[in-house]
């Protein structure tokens, strides 16, 4: 009797001892996801960037107006996102502003931080191991580029919160591998993350690293057989990538006459850029949104001992294999398997940066293992235990990702801190911070600074003549000032180094409009937007030479292209009356302009110009009714 009741108190002990371990595990993940909420809270104050924010994202037609046919069946501005933009359309259709998507951007981020810890939980079965990685992960610097950048975020954050879901129910398949609907899920969660963001496809070979350390066999027939619809899916994905951005590079002009590296350079460059990444996870303190390239001519010396680091650090991947040290081998094929993708876009040239934050968004959790486990090899041999090592490193990650939040805050904080750090310590001016000049002077600009404005043009000039978006802007100061001789210096220019610049040519044929030169202007306009299809300026202003060369049915069309992109545009409702009544059709008039009414009640010309079209129908009272209106709003 005595041992029946020392076996009830015995088991009623394990079952506290459980039900401590299980809030203990909840613990560890509550104290990394407020610690992201905490870091990313000043997140709301932030402004759109304009860098991509406008092409991807608040400018983006098939987002705004919700084009899921659009969004699936073609790539938009060379990338092929749908899913993503389909998630980010939603978000705008049930938002009242920029705060409610910033809030969209920060629940994928904790629910990431969420899955990175299910997989360590159940990669390294300790709570606190699990817990310290989730933690350092969520906060780390590096990764405020990926939450607050909100076209990075819309794709960066979407594609990982897919890819790990998917790895986290590969997992669960692996620990049951009767539950075969697991991995059915796990590969249409796979399909979600590429039409996210390309990176990926390279999930298969990441669930190969994860049968390496849980000991299968990766090179068995069956272990293989379950990753052919992975790799069929990445396959698919990479071409399609590769088709979406194989115009990136056409007509572009170089930075500067010697840019353009050789294969061998390239290569050195991508290693150098691995083990840059590495430093920069251990010590995050002079991150950059915009990581140059170094001028052909004057390469550093670091850059091919880091390219010699990188080759070391396979070695030892390599040697770790060999040895059975199966978590450093891991941890590192983490790493170099999920930064490959975009190390291999940079030695291809298609980016204008060496390397980017963003991209270590997943591929960070691996060298985060690489430390926690390391840490984990210490027990016993420290004075504490060592999760606390991994808090003070956390809360000095956090120290510094909350402040780096703040460099995200509007395109004037950001693009300072890249001219600060991408400038270099003697002439000449770097050519790569063009980009960053003009960016900047665009904000000043579109804040009412134009001198300020007029000062980074020319700084990005300065840094290369043949950076062209800085003349466009430079020439569109001239023409507001009604300079128009000197801005057309400008478009002039940009013309020759880059005919297809849709922008410069929508802006040019402006000038030749203005100057009754309407057979040039409808040359540029058309060739704008066969350059750019979801360019509407140049739509709008091309209707406007349409109507004035009396071609009002032409007119009319480009006017409907331009609602289809933006259909919340009160003045193109009312261009779109004033078409109609050129042709005669005041019923249409009266019907498009009471349109413009609707969404904007104040402006005097729409009652005029629908008094005119109910003139044209006869209808005097309502014609006087809307002039006395019209009046009254002078």
């Amino acid at each position: 009797m005595a041992d029946i009741k020392a076996k009830k108190k015995k088991k009623k002990s394990s079952k506290a001892k459980a039900i401590v371990a299980k809030k203990t595990n909840w613990m560890y993940l509550v104290i990394a996801l407020v610690a992201a909420g905490v870091i990313y809270f000043s997140l709301f104050d932030n402004e759109y960037l304009n860098y991509d924010d406008d092409i991807y994202v608040h400018a983006n037609p098939l987002i705004r107006n919700m084009d899921l046919g659009a969004l699936f069946s073609k790539p938009y501005a060379s990338q092929y996102s749908p899913m993503a933009m389909m998630i980010m359309a939603i978000q705008y259709k049930i938002s009242d502003g920029l705060g409610f998507i910033r809030f969209g951007s920060l629940l994928v981020h904790v629910l990431n931080v969420l899955f990175i810890f299910l997989i360590f939980k159940n990669l390294t079965k300790e709570d606190w191991m699990a817990g310290v990685i989730a933690l350092l992960w969520a906060v780390h610097p590096m990764q405020v580029e990926s939450v607050a950048w909100l076209a990075a975020a819309m794709k960066i954050g979407t594609y990982a919160l897919f890819y790990l879901a998917s790895i986290y129910l590969y997992l669960k398949y692996l620990d049951n591998t009767k539950t075969k609907g697991m991995l059915v899920i796990s590969v249409l969660t796979m399909l979600f993350a590429a039409m996210c963001k390309e990176q990926a496809v390279a999930l298969p070979l990441t669930l190969l690293a994860i049968d390496y350390f849980k000991g299968r066999n990766i090179f068995s027939g069956p272990v293989l057989l379950e990753k052919l619809p992975y790799f069929v899916i990445s396959l698919v994905f990479g071409i399609v990538t590769l088709k979406a951005t194989s115009g990136a590079l056409e007509g572009k002009v170089p930075v500067v006459n010697e840019e353009s590296f050789g294969i061998f350079e390239r290569l050195i460059l991508a290693l150098h850029s691995l083990t840059a990444y590495i430093q920069n996870t251990i010590l995050p303190l002079d991150l950059s949104f915009f990581y140059t390239y170094p001028l052909k001519s004057d390469v550093p010396v670091m850059v091919y001992v880091n390219a010699v680091i990188t080759l070391g650090l396979i070695g030892a991947m390599a040697w770790a294999w060999k040895q059975k040290s199966k978590w450093i081998c891991f941890g590192l094929l983490f790493f170099f398997i999920n930064v490959f993708f975009p190390t291999l876009t940079s030695l291809m040239a298609v980016r204008d940066v060496l390397m980017a934050d963003r991209y270590m968004y997943v591929p960070l959790a691996g060298l985060l293992f690489l430390f926690v486990y390391g840490l984990n090899a210490l027990k016993g041999k420290l004075p504490f235990h060592p999760q606390y090592a991994g808090f003070v490193v956390a809360i000095l990650f956090a120290i510094v990702g909350f402040m780096r939040v703040d460099v995200f805050q509007t395109s004037e904080t950001l693009f300072s801190d890249v001219i600060k750090k991408e400038s270099y310590s003697k002439p000449p001016l770097n050519p790569h911070l063009a980009l960053a000049f003009n960016n900047r002077g665009i904000f000043k600009k579109r804040n009412g600074d134009i001198q300020g404005a007029l000062a980074d043009y020319e700084m990005a000039i300065r840094s290369n003549a043949a950076y062209t978006n800085a003349r466009v802007g430079r020439g569109n100061i001239y023409f507001n000032a009604g300079q128009d001789d000197k801005a057309l210096v400008d478009y002039n220019k940009v013309a020759e180094l880059d005919p297809t610049n849709a922008h410069n040519l929508s802006a040019r044929g402006s000038i030749y409009a203005k100057r009754g030169q309407n057979d040039l202007a409808l040359k540029d306009l058309t060739q704008a937007i066969q350059s750019d299809p979801f360019f509407k300026e140049a739509y709008s202003n091309r209707s406007l030479v349409y109507l004035n060369t009396g071609r009002a049915a032409e007119a009319l069309q480009d006017v409907e292209r331009f609602l289809k992109l933006s259909p919340d545009t009160p003045d193109m409702y009312e261009l779109k009356g004033v078409c109609y009544m050129r042709m005669n059709k005041y019923n249409e008039a009266v019907a498009a302009l009471s349109q413009a009414i609707a969404k904007d009640g104040t402006k005097a010309s729409f009652y005029n110009n629908r008094a005119a079209a109910y003139d044209g129908l006869g209808r005097q009272a309502e014609a006087q009714q809307d002039r006395a209106t019209a009046a009254a709003l002078r």
